[in-house]
């Protein structure tokens, strides 16, 4: 069956739970997911769906049928994925009441994904009333398999005393076992935990390496935290900035990419690690980066001459009105190389 090709629920809930409490709870190791307040965007999941279980105009029927009558047989994943298509409405009429029963009967036969999805739909009481203490129920059983995402939501739920007695630090401790597990939305809260002294010893050191890790695995959230950190930060910690440099470089930022070549040239002698992100920022048309590539290729004498790709370089920059680059590609062309 396709169950482990798709993915359990991301709950897409208000902006302040998404970037506070347990942003983006995504699971199965796939590329569907369920939007549990937002069920009319569904178009890309429907298509998502569609791609991975190759599900066309001819065989649609049948793959349904096959899902069904496992699941009608107690198969656990079968139960799952029929669940996913009843809530999104997936080749079939979208259905809650049908979708839950599945993912119920998932969930009964110790089945962690279903389990996951239970404890998402009573938090967020969407196609359920909503319920803490039956979300609570699910979550200790996942918590028992040490359950990231479980681990994070119930530090959620003692963060705000929803549905349990408020306790900021079994919150942190929480956390901190599914931070450990690299789980990005767990780094990220016990990142704000260290930085609002919420259950633990108020410690920005500590804050920013939550929000960096976080921050490596390209969670928005914990990238704008770390460049929000390098803004405070005096000018004593120049390691701030240079990981706030590279936190922007990698999501494509061509000052930033720029910035982070001239570190790797200035302070490493780093040509190859320069010449990357010189490149990386000079195809977007970043006229700064765009020039010094030419000039690494014209005049560095650490590495071979390229006069080619250095007019090739100036030009561009020229073009868009850097006039040390026109300077520069004019001296070139005197050499006639």
């Amino acid at each position: 069956m396709f169950s482990s090709r798709l993915s359990s629920a991301s709950l897409m809930v208000s902006a302040t739970l998404m970037t506070v409490l347990f942003t983006g709870c995504q699971s199965k190791p796939s590329t569907q997911s369920i939007s549990l307040l937002v069920p009319k965007s569904v178009n890309q999941t429907q298509s998502s769906l569609a791609n991975k279980v190759m599900v066309t105009s001819e065989n649609s029927t049948s793959e349904l049928s096959q899902i069904k009558a496992k699941a009608q047989s107690g198969d656990k994943e079968a139960e799952y994925d029929l669940a996913h298509m009843y809530f999104n409405g997936i080749e079939v009429e979208r259905d809650y009441e049908a979708a839950f029963k599945w993912f119920e009967a998932s969930a009964r036969q110790d089945y962690e994904y279903a389990q996951e999805m239970m404890a998402l739909i009573y938090y967020s009481g969407y196609g359920v009333p909503q319920d803490y203490s039956k979300a609570k129920q699910w979550l200790d059983l996942l918590i028992n398999k040490d359950n990231a995402k479980a681990q994070n939501l119930l530090a959620t739920m003692y963060t705000y005393g929803q549905g349990v007695e408020q306790d900021h630090q079994k919150a942190v401790m929480l956390l901190r076992l599914a931070a450990e597990q690299s789980y990005k939305e767990a780094q990220f809260n016990l990142g704000l935990a260290y930085e609002k002294g919420r259950g633990v010893e108020q410690d920005y050191e500590q804050a920013f390496y939550w929000y960096y890790e976080a921050a490596k695995q390209s969670f928005p959230p914990a990238s704008a935290k770390v460049i929000q950190f390098n803004q405070r930060q005096s000018a004593d910690k120049p390691i701030t900035d240079k990981k706030s440099v590279e936190i922007l470089a990698m999501e494509g930022n061509a000052k930033a990419q720029t910035d982070l070549a001239g570190t790797f040239k200035r302070t490493e002698n780093n040509n190859a690690m320069a010449i990357f992100w010189y490149q990386k920022a000079a195809e977007q048309g970043f006229m700064e980066a765009q020039y010094h590539l030419g000039l690494l290729y014209h005049q560095d004498d650490t590495q071979p001459h390229d006069y080619s790709k250095a007019k090739y370089w100036y030009n561009l920059a020229c073009q868009s009105g850097h006039q040390t680059a026109c300077q520069q590609l004019a001296t070139l062309k005197t050499l006639k190389k």
